[in-house]
């Protein structure tokens, strides 16, 4: 048993580290939660978690099943099959997760490798076709060493750098090569730089080879730009002319000039940058302005916002000139009024009395309309209530509108057409008799189920439950008595037949009706009388033939085998509950913690008899029965 838990237990807590500890896609920022569903497939990824989690239920059902079944094993080689069974099913569920946890192990390691990106700093991205200079643009802005190639799609994944501007820590995000075709179209490469576009609030600095020694021509890259364009909405573009050591923005043709420009059209923020990567030229004037941009947008967006912004340019450098002349300045006082001192209030308080005697209450600096009302005495709380939770202003006016509302219902208010009628009253006394007739059989119908034959009609009502009931019901236990007599005439003649059957089935002779020392009124129900009798001939046929056995016995017995029908006779009584015990002998009589509907004739038990030498004494070495 303990190896089955044991085993469980291992299970259960390594697939719930393997679930907890992997990321919840839609508690994650969106940008995470896009790019995890560009790289592994979301679906796929939330299938194999949802599988880990249901062979950790299965597993955790198994052992909870053979536990029970290895708690009621009735020898150790059925302890033994069992142990292995479960152990056995167990394995073979984890087996089956084989494919499922190599793919979330490939998953956890490309996680691992993924670059640290803070979505909430201050972030520049570079965008553009393969091969036009990003990696190499990012290699001299940031301390980053990113793998520069002169063939397309060197760059396959997200790469970050970091620089200082204005005494504040940047990142630039090195983004891979985007091509100009439908979205359905694009690799995973270039999904990951969608995404990083989409939801980094960054300036994008978009470069583009006017040499077009990339292998796109300049009407191709200013296309892409544009198909980005949604993408791209309300954030700052810079457009860098790249590789103007190759080819000077002067050479390129009108046609191609005017097509760059045509792109202020598309986006709101957008400026102009010619540089070179290779010599240096121009790319701290692309950075400078990109940086500018971003901070002005967040600042135009705050004001928007309605936050306060903070004054970076002036927040670390001070303007206050090296020699202030500065007065000091005296504040006027209010009038004439002097100002109070502790000094003064202690000599206040002392004159009238001292401490103990008068105190100053808080009320004297309460701004109220009217000063008459500081000194007014009402109560701050009222049975565990703020009163200042219940103040209401217009409380007056309300009040007012309300009591001219009741005087005129009042004088519309014709009364006696509201007067109740006699009608009313008949149907009001129709609706209680039924009440009370219905609680009358509802108590008869009690009676009649009842076990005890020493319980009556008056000891019924007086219970507190009953009361209880009639006095939700607005009823009169005396109407529900005088009702219980008119539709009950023969429950008395129910127990009476109850007494003569066990009368009849513990005399010691052949008995007649004559011989019982018991009244037996007069049954006015036939199907009564008849039972009677039957059971009358029944019992002297029993004692004619000599029935002896306990079948026989049970047989005489009613179906009811408590006291009922034994009021005025104990020893009947004595004598029936023999017969009971003596039947109820062969059954096992359930344990303390057991429920008597669960005791079973599988249940007996007959113990070995063991010599009396074998409990006593102490046991030597080697003789311990451990099983």
């Amino acid at each position: 048993m303990r190896k089955v838990k044991f085993a469980q237990q291992t299970f259960h807590d390594k697939l719930s580290a393997i679930i907890t500890q992997f990321p919840k896609i839609e508690s994650i920022h969106p940008f995470y939660a896009d790019l995890a569903n560009v790289l592994y497939d979301k679906d796929h990824f939330k299938i194999a978690l949802g599988q880990v989690s249901n062979v950790t239920k299965f597993i955790d059902r198994i052992a909870k099943e053979y536990v029970k079944l290895l708690k009621y094993a009735d020898s150790p080689f059925k302890c033994k099959m069992l142990k292995k069974a479960a152990l056995g099913r167990m394995c073979t569920l984890v087996r089956k997760l084989k494919d499922t946890l190599a793919y979330l192990e490939e998953v956890r390691r490309h996680l691992s490798r993924l670059p640290n990106i803070n979505v909430f700093s201050k972030t520049l991205l570079l965008a553009g076709h393969p091969n036009v200079g990003k990696s190499t643009f990012m290699n001299v802005l940031s301390n980053a060493n990113v793998e520069t190639a002169n063939w397309a799609f060197t760059t396959r994944s997200l790469y970050v750098g970091h620089f200082d501007y204005q005494l504040e820590k940047w990142q630039v995000i090195d983004t891979p090569g985007i091509l100009d075709r439908p979205l359905n179209a694009r690799n995973t490469i270039e999904m990951t730089s969608i995404v990083s576009l989409a939801h980094l609030p960054a300036a994008i600095l978009f470069l583009i080879d006017i040499s077009t020694t990339c292998g796109y021509t300049i009407e191709e890259q200013v296309n892409l730009l544009i198909s980005l364009a949604a993408v791209l909405k309300n954030k700052p573009v810079v457009v860098v002319l790249n590789k103007i050591d190759i080819c000077k923005p002067s050479e390129i043709s009108q046609e191609e000039l005017n097509l760059i420009h045509s792109l202020s059209n598309y986006f709101e923020f957008l400026q102009f940058v010619g540089c070179s990567t290779k010599t240096g030229e121009g790319l701290d004037e692309a950075k400078n302005k990109a940086c500018e941009m971003l901070v002005a947008l967040r600042k135009r967006n705050k004001l928007l916002s309605g936050k306060s912004v903070v004054n970076t340019e002036s927040s670390y450098v001070s303007n206050v000139p090296t020699d202030p002349q500065r007065p000091a300045y005296i504040p006027p006082v209010e009038g004439t009024k002097q100002k109070l001192t502790l000094d003064s209030i202690s000599e206040y308080i002392n004159k009238q009395g001292g401490a103990g005697v008068f105190s100053i209450g808080a009320n004297e600096k309460w701004l109220l309309a009217n000063d008459e009302w500081k000194n007014d005495k009402f109560p701050e709380f009222f049975e565990g209530k703020n009163i200042y939770d219940f103040i209401d202003e217009d409380i007056c006016a309300k009040l007012e509108t309300l009591e001219k509302e009741e005087q005129e219902i009042e004088l519309l208010w014709n009364k006696s057409l509201n007067e109740p009628t006699e009608q009313w009253y008949a149907l009001k006394n129709s609706i209680y008799e039924m009440r009370v007739e219905a609680e009358a059989k509802r108590l008869l119908s009690i009676m009649k189920r009842s076990k005890s034959s020493a319980i009556n009609s008056r000891q019924f009502i007086d219970t507190s439950e009953f009361k209880k009931r009639l006095e939700e019901l607005d009823i009169e236990p005396e109407d529900v008595l005088k009702k219980l007599k008119t539709i009950s005439t023969d429950i008395d003649s129910d127990y009476v037949s109850d007494e003569d059957d066990y009368l009849m089935s513990n005399s010691d002779a052949e008995l007649n009706k004559e011989d019982i020392n018991v009244d037996v009124p007069q049954i006015s129900n036939s199907n009564n009388a008849q039972s009677l009798q039957k059971r009358i001939r029944k019992f002297k046929l029993a004692r004619r033939t000599g029935a002896k056995g306990i079948k026989a016995k049970l047989d005489l017995l009613p179906k009811d085998r408590k006291s009922k029908g034994f009021k005025n006779h104990p020893e009947l009584l004595a004598e029936s509950e023999k017969h009971v015990k003596k039947i109820q002998k062969r059954f096992v009589t359930p344990s303390s913690n057991q429920q008597k509907w669960q005791s079973h004739e599988s249940d007996r038990f007959i113990g070995t008899m063991k010599p009396k030498h074998l409990f006593s004494g102490k046991r030597s070495n080697g003789k311990t029965d451990r099983r």
